[in-house]
């Protein structure tokens, strides 16, 4: 048995040893259309114009997180959603938004840009915001992954790293023509390091989420005032 973790633990060496960097494009990808536009499509949106009344409804739907790697380590919470929620409904107070609600994925015909407008459309909103997020965990370990080898240091020894990168992105369009009012986004990178036996990359992400979502909703307020006041 000893000689099982020994292994382990120089499999655990050899393998994380360094950090393999994250491709921000790539997963900035994710959060991003499905479908790419052509040149007509380009023309079209270029075509478009801002139509919202005064005051306008708002939707407001949570794309469910993509999967990385083998296990998922986040989920949209409910204080997460009202986050987003109350920082859209402050716009009440000055008579640009008359009501905000959000958007069940079970109501939905899809999850495309084109049936969340249409579902939008059918519940009286006039705008849809879609909020996204996207993480990714690098692991490594520092110069003293060796003392692992020996076993007990792995429940003291803080050898082992986790990056935990979450992205997340709040966009509004408008339900009728597709015009795109506003996109705001956040980025944060959290650096733990443990011992081999404690990581928590869960926790950790749920940390990262939290922070990324808090700033996120300060740039959203900032897009939605600026949108206010251009009107």
């Amino acid at each position: 048995m000893n000689r099982i973790f020994i292994l382990s633990a120089i499999l655990l060496i050899t393998s994380c040893s360094t950090s393999r960097g994250f491709n921000r494009e790539a997963l900035r990808d994710q959060l991003n259309s499905k479908s790419a536009p052509t040149n007509t499509d380009i023309k079209q949106k270029i075509d478009k114009k801002a139509q919202l009344p005064k005051p306008f409804k708002v939707g407001i739907y949570f794309q469910e997180p993509v999967l990385i790697g083998e296990e998922k380590l986040w989920n949209w919470a409910d204080t997460d959603k009202q986050k987003i929620l109350s920082t859209v409904e402050k716009f009440k107070k000055n008579g640009e938004i008359s009501k905000v609600f959000m958007i069940s994925p079970a109501v939905s015909s899809g999850t495309d840009l084109r049936s969340l407008r249409a579902t939008a459309a059918q519940q009286g909103a006039d705008a849809l915001i879609i909020v996204s997020a996207v993480n990714d965990v690098d692991q490594y370990t520092t110069q003293w992954a060796w003392t692992y080898v020996a076993l007990f240091p792995a429940l003291f020894v803080p050898a082992s790293v986790s990056d935990i990168l979450f992205i997340s992105r709040a966009v509004m369009w408008d339900v009728r023509n597709e015009f795109l009012y506003l996109t705001a986004e956040s980025e944060v990178l959290i650096n733990r390091k443990y011992p081999a036996v404690f990581r928590q990359d869960k926790k950790q992400t749920e940390d990262a989420k939290n922070d990324s979502l808090n700033g996120l909703k300060t740039e959203l307020e900032k897009r939605l005032t600026n949108l206010s006041n251009s009107r």
